[in-house]
């Protein structure tokens, strides 16, 4: 008999049995005898005896444990719901292919004021007059679905009806509200087209920002997975409808938005990636660095609605002091950072009951985990204040280089689907576009929050 749910990557139980280490973020569960032995059919798939709910609830809040997909709904419990802005034949063409593959469904599509107006038969397409956004557009959509459920898929993404339907029988917990598949870039046309789309292409295997990655996850923010995207989404019609829909101000991270409303609210969103959907990657150099410049603007406006959850680097004081010593190249204070971190966070771990080869690798991990979230703040949210230090600290040119080319090449590594030069230029393309949208929507909102570091105090959380 298959289990109904399955364990986090980063689950460790310790020698004696009776501490799991597990969720986003870690968490130590200390568990009584009945507790160990669940812990351990968990572990080995078995079926569960009967008073295990208050353990594994809390395991599932913490994300440690994940349920297991079960029998597919009817189609007709799940609306599709399109927003489209047709420009092209190519457009229309490509909308009426997503179409087709929902025969079963009831299918909405809202044309927000196309130039070119969307025409379809055996679907309900509604006009708006003027462009509202895509925001806008599902929330058009949504006021007309009488469906329990509701996915909405963007023009230029594609997921199977069979997919859809096995995807929402996550809605078996009822306090789940939206559940996202896995969005991998590709298709048919992945590696077709023009030349430079077919770099792009084969960068957005392995950097695609719309994939969320293989493992599955609770999502919350300041989680391993914050958040999801609105290309794909599944959700529980009634849950969006009384968070009020999309926020129809923003243009971007109107998903993200979203997402982190629910959670507010108490509702559970998943990510499974078992089940996944493609996305086009951008067919020009042009429209790749407008996709990211206009994702950078968002960040600005979440931070104005959620605060530090946006930040672009959140750590301990004593991490922070560890990676800004390394980038000034002052060794010795980063030698001493270093210390007291490794010294702390072993400490807090080992108290909590983990092992001392476990602790080593969770610490470890978690500075690699910091330098390369450290790297990427640099890259997307404070490349221009560092690029004007350089003028009075000429060896920051060393720290830009490294964290341009070393993650880089660590991520070039897990596919190798493009050369290594073509993968740097592109990542730093990328980056330096989403940066500048970061300082646009800044300079917007007249705020600096979304660049602004989010110092937190590791310590032991106990379920």
């Amino acid at each position: 008999m298959k289990s109904a749910w399955h364990i986090d990557s980063s689950w460790y139980r310790n020698t004696d049995g009776h501490v799991v280490f597990a969720g986003s973020p870690l968490r130590a569960f200390k568990l009584s005898d009945a507790g160990a032995t669940i812990a351990q059919a968990l572990e080995q798939g078995d079926p569960l005896l009967p008073g295990h709910e208050q353990l594994t609830n809390r395991l599932i809040q913490a994300g440690a444990l994940h349920p297991s997909l079960a029998d597919a709904v009817s189609p007709h419990e799940i609306t599709i719901v399109i927003p489209a802005y047709t420009c092209s034949s190519a457009d229309l063409s490509t909308l009426q292919t997503l179409i087709a593959q929902f025969t079963n469904h009831l299918v909405i599509v809202v044309d927000d004021a196309s130039p070119i107006q969307v025409v379809a038969e055996g679907i309900t397409v509604v006009r708006h007059s003027t462009n509202q956004g895509p925001g806008a557009a599902r929330n058009t959509a949504l006021q007309i679905v009488s469906s329990p459920y509701v996915a909405f898929v963007d023009i230029d993404a594609s997921i199977t009806s069979k997919n859809l339907c096995v995807l929402a029988s996550h809605f078996q917990d009822e306090a789940v509200g939206i559940v996202a598949p896995r969005v991998v870039s590709g298709g048919s046309t992945l590696f077709v087209g023009r030349f430079i789309g077919r770099f792009i292409g084969r960068y957005e295997v392995t950097r695609s920002p719309l994939d969320m990655g293989p493992e599955p996850a609770l999502v919350k923010p300041l989680t391993r997975v914050s958040f999801v995207p609105s290309t794909i989404l599944l959700a529980r019609t009634d849950a969006v409808r009384q968070c009020n829909g999309f926020d129809e101000g923003m243009r971007y991270g109107e998903d993200v938005d979203l997402v982190w409303r629910l959670s507010d609210a108490g509702v559970m969103c998943r990510y499974e990636p078992q089940i996944t959907g493609n996305h086009m990657p951008r067919a020009s150099l042009r429209k790749f660095i407008v996709q990211r410049f206009n994702y950078g603007t968002s960040a600005a406006a979440l931070a104005r609605d959620h605060g530090s959850r946006v930040a672009p680097f959140a750590a301990n004081i004593f991490t922070i002091g560890l990676w800004v010593s390394a980038a000034s190249w002052l060794p010795l204070f980063a030698g001493l950072f270093l210390v007291v971190q490794i010294v702390a966070s072993s400490v807090i771990l080992l108290r909590a009951g983990d092992d001392l080869a476990h602790a080593c690798i969770i610490v470890a991990s978690g500075i690699m985990h910091s330098a390369r979230m450290f790297a990427d703040a640099i890259m997307r949210a404070w490349l221009w204040p560092v690029i004007v230090l350089l003028f009075f600290f000429p060896q920051l040119v060393w720290t830009i280089i490294l964290v341009f080319v070393v993650p880089a090449l660590f991520e070039w590594s897990r596919s190798r689907t493009l050369n290594p030069l073509a993968f740097i230029a592109l990542r730093t393309i990328d980056n330096s576009a989403y940066c500048l949208g970061v300082w646009s929507g800044v300079l917007q909102q007249k705020s600096l929050a979304a660049l602004l570091p989010r110092i937190t105090i590791w310590r032991r959380r106990a379920g």
